[in-house]
């Protein structure tokens, strides 16, 4: 799944939140993510997304209430997996309308044809907001 070098993911993520966001692609972050691994490298990032939030937003037991984000809360974690060559993206809908999105592309479900790492995501529901998480390489 990953062959990050300095341990495991809870590790990497502990040591990335040491400090502020770094510069895109100053952290070596190496993921199985080839054309035949997309699945793996996309539930990497999603085990980093998920742990990262917990430690910066999550209440005493960890849980996250993404309906309580800030645009500002959403962006330090955006600059963070630029800082190990991601780019986050972050689509919130609200009654079938968007509301927030990071992302100015080709809609990820129009281009199916490829299994690339954009063509994966996660659908959260929360307190009537669909919030759709996805990656690409910088």
């Amino acid at each position: 799944m990953s062959k990050e070098k300095e341990g495991s993911i809870k590790n990497f993520v502990n040591k990335l939140l040491n400090s502020e966001p770094q510069n895109p692609k100053s952290i070596h972050l190496e993921i199985d993510s080839d054309e035949q691994n997309v699945e793996s490298g996309f539930k990497c990032l999603i085990e980093i997304f998920t742990l990262m939030m917990k430690y910066l937003y999550g209440n005493n037991s960890g849980q996250v209430n993404l309906s309580n984000l800030t645009e500002e809360e959403i962006i330090v974690v955006i600059n963070y997996y630029k800082s190990f060559g991601y780019q986050l993206y972050v689509q919130i809908n609200e009654n079938g309308k968007e509301i927030y999105t990071n992302y100015t592309g080709q809609s990820a479900d129009d281009n199916k044809e490829k299994d690339t790492l954009l063509n994966h995501y996660l659908n959260i529901n929360s307190k009537g907001k669909i919030y759709k998480i996805f990656f690409d390489f910088l």
